[in-house]
């Protein structure tokens, strides 16, 4: 399976942080661009087809970046999550591929950890 992780609204440093790292790993990045945020997580990262035509994204700004990890092993996971605390690189939000979250769009992966993360903010966790 192929080894990519989807990186959606971060900075140049972050996305230039995260290249150097997918690279020395020996994983694919794709920085996605806004007007693909109602593409589904599984077309994103090539484990789907795309067979319907996708409306371009036309929401308001994402708040916070966000990746997503396909195809990645929980060690291989652990080897770049660790490589990102040597760079001091902090992304807020995070999800993996799943069977579960792969028919959905981009968009609505971020709504759902942005519940999960003010759940937890709100906790004080």
């Amino acid at each position: 399976m192929q080894k990519k992780i989807l990186i959606l609204n971060g900075t140049d440093e972050i996305n230039r942080k995260l290249g150097m790292i997918c690279e020395r790993l020996g994983i694919e990045s794709d920085v996605i661009p806004k007007e693909k945020y109602n593409h589904t997580i599984g077309a994103l990262a090539g484990v789907t087809d795309m067979k319907e035509a996708v409306p371009e994204y036309n929401e308001k700004e994402l708040s916070m970046e966000m990746v997503v990890f396909s195809g990645l092993s929980d060690k291989e996971l652990d080897i770049f999550l660790e490589a990102c605390k040597k760079e001091k690189l902090s992304i807020r939000l995070k999800a993996v591929r799943t069977d579960a979250n792969v028919s959905w769009s981009a968009y609505d992966l971020y709504k759902e950890l942005m519940k999960e993360y003010l759940f937890y903010k709100m906790r004080g966790q």
